[in-house]
C-alpha cells in the first residue's frame, strides 16, 4: 500500500530541489505524486528545469520546456461554477500550482474604494484584493483554456467536448470559461478594478533610484521603472523585464494578445514620468475608456475602484471540502 505523501512532505521536497540540497528531490516529488495517480508530477518535473536550470538551457531549450509545461498546464486546468465564486484549479502562478477563487459578486457590493481603504476593509475577511501577478495568472489560464476550445479545427459541439472529456480532469466546461471570462470583461469595460499591487517610485535625491513594487503588502522587488507611458511593445521603453515585477511575466507579446483578446483593447502602461522630490506610492488597476483603445495598466494614479475578491492557496494544500461561502 503507498503511503500518501503530505503536503509537508511536498513542500520540503520541492525546497531541497530548489535550494540546490537535493539535486534529485524534484524526481523524488514527481513519482511520489504519479505513483498517486497525481498528475502534477509531470508539471513539477518541467517546471524545475525552468526555474533551477534555466541558466544551463539552450534558447531552443527552454522554448521547448515552456510548451511542454504549457500543454500540461492545460491539461491539469479545471473550472467550476459554483454558486458565489468560480474556482479555477492548477494555474501557474509565481512558480507553483494554485487554486483560485474569483468572487461573482463585487465586493461591498460594488463599492468605489481607495487602495488602502480596500486592503483595511479586507484585512480580516475570506475575500481579498487580488495582486497584479495573481490577477493575470488567472487571465492567462482562461485565455489558454479558451484558446484550445476555440480552435477552427475542432467543433464546439462534437470534437471540443469529446477532447475535453478525454484529455482533461472533470470540471472543463467551455461555457463555463466563457462566462468566466465574459465576467472580466465586463469588469474592464465598465469599471476600475483595483489590485494589491504598489508602486513606490524614489525620489530624485536617492542614490539609486530604484522603485519598488508591493504585492499584497509584501515586497515584490525593486527596479528603475519611472519613464514615459506607452505600450508594451515598443521597443524604445524595454519593458519587458520591468513587466516581470508587475505582472509576472516578461512576455510582453503575449501579455498584449492575452488582454486585447479579452477585452479588444491594447494594454498601454501609465506611470510616473520623471522623479519628484520625496517617495510616492500608486496602487495598479486595470481600467479602460471607451473612447480609446486602450486597456490602461494605471501606476500612477491614486483614485478609487472596484475589486472582485480572490481567494488563492497551493493546489497542493487544497481542502476539497472547503464550503462555498
Amino acid at each position: 500500500m503507498t503511503t500518501k505523501i503530505t503536503f509537508q512532505g511536498i513542500e520540503e521536497l520541492k525546497k531541497q530541489a530548489l535550494t540546490g540540497n537535493d539535486e534529485n528531490a524534484i524526481l523524488v516529488l514527481a513519482d511520489a505524486l504519479q505513483s498517486q495517480g497525481d498528475p502534477r508530477g509531470e508539471f513539477f518535473v518541467l517546471n524545475y528545469q525552468l526555474e533551477k536550470n534555466a541558466h544551463k538551457l539552450s534558447p531552443k531549450e527552454k522554448s521547448n520546456y515552456q510548451q511542454e509545461r504549457k500543454r500540461v498546464l492545460q491539461q491539469l486546468f479545471k473550472i467550476e461554477s459554483l454558486e458565489k465564486r468560480f474556482r479555477l484549479r492548477n494555474i501557474l502562478h509565481d512558480g507553483d500550482l494554485y487554486v483560485v477563487d474569483w468572487s461573482k459578486e463585487l465586493l461591498e457590493d460594488g463599492e468605489h474604494l481607495r487602495q488602502e481603504e480596500w486592503l483595511r476593509e479586507t484585512k480580516n475577511s475570506l475575500w481579498k484584493v487580488p495582486s497584479a501577478p495573481l490577477y493575470y495568472s488567472s487571465l492567462l489560464a482562461l485565455h489558454e483554456a479558451s484558446d484550445i476550445i476555440n480552435q477552427e479545427s475542432m467543433s464546439y459541439k462534437t470534437e471540443v467536448e469529446n477532447y475535453c472529456q478525454t484529455i482533461y480532469p472533470e470540471y472543463f466546461d467551455p461555457a463555463v470559461i466563457q462566462e468566466c471570462r465574459q465576467m472580466h470583461r465586463d469588469d474592464f469595460r465598465l469599471r476600475r478594478m483595483m489590485t494589491s499591487t504598489k508602486l513606490i517610485y524614489a525620489p530624485n535625491e536617492s542614490v539609486l533610484a530604484l522603485d519598488s513594487v508591493i504585492h499584497n503588502s509584501k515586497y515584490g522587488g525593486s527596479f528603475s521603472f519611472v519613464g514615459p507611458n506607452g505600450y508594451l511593445d515598443d521597443e524604445t521603453l524595454s519593458l519587458n523585464y520591468k513587466m516581470k515585477y508587475i505582472l509576472g511575466t516578461d512576455d510582453c507579446q503575449e501579455i498584449i494578445t492575452v488582454f486585447h483578446n479579452l477585452s479588444a483593447r491594447f494594454p498601454y502602461l501609465l506611470r510616473c514620468y520623471a522623479r519628484s522630490n520625496a517617495y510616492s506610492g500608486y496602487p495598479l488597476s486595470l481600467v479602460t475608456l471607451p473612447s480609446l483603445d486602450h486597456l490602461y495598466i494605471d501606476t500612477y494614479n491614486d483614485t478609487t475602484g472596484n475589486v472582485r475578491g480572490i481567494i488563492a492557496r497551493k493546489a497542493l494544500e487544497f481542502n476539497e471540502e472547503e464550503n462555498d461561502q
